[in-house]
């Protein structure tokens, strides 16, 4: 055997022993893990965490300060949190172990999400005032929300059952098409507003100006219920005027003015 070949194999030799002992080495937790700290922290109360969640709005729930929350995770402000994770709280906090946004006490009812919806147009549909539904959910109305997520409603917060028995409307006197519509809303609506505003009324009726569900009529789907009383000061008097594409969108432009923006449809 040749120098060449010799140290070769010593290097090998110390390869080797070099990844058993590294090998023997216990792993370290991650310190960025929610889930890992609680492993390892024994919980005196847990909390599962509901959407709009933050340290802050956790410890104000519980009744206990943010450090003290903090420290029963070993976590820091800026570490994130998951809707549907376990997180611990400390001795004495008020609020106990939870499945989602009905564990809060200001909670009334829940609701889940569907297709189209906003924040505006939960409170619309449920009854309550905007303000109060982003409370519960410690949300603004920047804050996203997605189909089939789970919000917590005020108390006051009816069903759709409770708040009307729904709209059954006669068929429209005229049917539009998705081209005529356009052209309306186009002619109807200042040139600076037309993308937002056929945007909108492709996501609310998909231009299907005869489209309505039980609480909102026509190519925007304005609400009648809370709308039909300023409606009948413009001489929309009946729903079943909405299914006009004209009427519905120079009624859109109305409100959109009496929001002073696309807060309603937001």
């Amino acid at each position: 055997m040749n120098v060449s070949q010799k140290t070769r194999r010593v290097l090998m030799g110390s390869a080797v022993a070099v990844i058993g002992v590294l090998a023997s080495v216990t792993p370290v937790a991650s310190a960025h893990s929610v889930e890992s700290r609680g492993a390892q922290t024994q919980c005196a109360i847990s909390y599962t965490v509901v959407r709009g969640d933050s340290w802050w709005t956790i410890s104000q729930k519980a009744g206990t300060s943010l450090s003290a929350v903090l420290k029963a995770n070993k976590a820091k402000t800026s570490t994130k949190l998951l809707v549907g994770k376990t997180v611990c709280l400390p001795a004495g906090a008020k609020v106990g172990t939870g499945t989602g946004a009905a564990s809060d006490a200001t909670c009334g009812v829940t609701y889940k999400t569907v297709r189209n919806d906003s924040w505006s147009r939960i409170a619309q549909k449920k009854k309550v005032a905007l303000k109060e539904l982003l409370a519960v959910n410690s949300a603004t109305t920047k804050t996203k929300i997605f189909v089939g997520d789970v919000l917590c409603l005020p108390k006051s917060a009816k069903s759709a059952t409770q708040a009307s028995t729904g709209l059954v409307l006669p068929p429209p006197a005229k049917i539009y098409s998705a081209r005529k519509s356009t052209a309306i809303i186009r002619e109807i609506f200042p040139e600076r507003l037309h993308t937002r505003a056929l945007a909108i009324a492709k996501r609310e009726s998909r231009l299907n100006a005869a489209a309505y569900n039980w609480c909102c009529v026509g190519l925007f789907q304005l609400n009648w219920y809370s709308h039909n009383k300023w409606l009948g000061e413009m001489g929309v008097t009946a729903p079943e005027q909405l299914l006009d594409a004209r009427v519905n969108a120079e009624a859109a432009l109305a409100l959109y003015r009496r929001s002073n923006g696309w807060g309603p449809w937001e």
